[in-house]
């Protein structure tokens, strides 16, 4: 089973600072990773990801009237494949499109994969924006939303997928 993890990103200087993180290949944590192209969901680009959400959540702040105020500007998710799965890049592609329509159907999101040169991992690292993208805008809040059960049900996903490619090459899951 994949290990799977939300984390909040709570300020803007977070927020950009995570995204020029997750695209850099010559940062010292990335020695051993082969960093992939960015995958952008309902936005073009990481620079309008990161105009967009400020904008949109600068706004939020200020229409917000009564309730508890807004925290985070983004969730991080991350989905950590075990070692030696090897993921093919059509396969990325598939676990990236079943994640971003489980987590974020209706907000803006950048999925950046990191694959191990030696044990054959892959880690993804989606960003997704903490608003829904509607007109006006709203909060991503609600009793049903639980991120990490929802990012728990997407890895389950990806487990069965990693699964059914080994048993079809008689290794055994």
């Amino acid at each position: 089973m994949p290990y799977a993890k939300t984390l909040q990103i709570r300020s803007l200087k977070g927020l950009s600072g995570k995204l020029a993180y997750l695209s850099n290949p010559k940062h010292r944590n990335h020695k051993d990773k082969a960093i992939q192209p960015a995958v952008f969901h309902r936005i073009p680009n990481a620079a309008v990801f990161l105009s967009k959400t400020i904008s949109t959540m600068r706004d939020l702040k200020t229409r917000q009237r009564r309730g508890r105020p807004i925290k985070n500007y983004a969730d991080e998710v991350i989905i950590r494949l075990p070692d030696w799965s090897n993921p093919t890049a059509e396969e990325r592609d598939q676990f990236i499109k079943s994640i971003l329509a489980d987590f974020c159907p209706d907000s803006p999101a950048v999925a950046v994969w990191h694959v191990d040169r030696f044990s054959k991992s892959a880690d993804v690292h989606i960003l997704v924006a903490n608003f829904i993208d509607c007109y006006p805008p709203k909060i991503r809040r609600s009793a049903a939303f639980n991120p990490i059960n929802l990012v728990r049900a997407s890895s389950d996903r990806v487990t069965d997928i990693v699964n059914q490619r080994r048993r079809e090459q008689g290794v055994a899951p």
